[in-house]
């Protein structure tokens, strides 16, 4: 990828195809964003996403969008994922 298309519905699609294999699939992966282009994204490409609250995009934005999760801090995150 050389970032020439930087909307990111093609950045997670382009990015699931390299990293798609036949032990995985897309429910093994989740776009974690801190703006609403991150969420439409993930959702463009039939994947989870966790809204962050603590980023650039505001906490309207997050909530608005309609994240699969949401937390509000990194260790909230951390936790999440472990």
């Amino acid at each position: 990828m050389d970032l020439s298309n930087a909307d990111k519905t093609t950045l997670i699609k382009e990015t699931l195809q390299l990293c798609l294999t036949e032990q995985t699939d897309k429910n093994s992966f989740v776009m974690i964003g801190d703006r609403e282009h991150d969420i439409i994204g993930a959702k463009n490409n039939n994947i989870d996403s966790i809204g962050v609250l603590y980023g650039y995009g505001s906490r309207e934005e997050i909530i608005n969008i309609a994240p699969t999760y949401m937390v509000e801090s990194i260790e909230e995150l951390e936790n999440y994922l472990l």
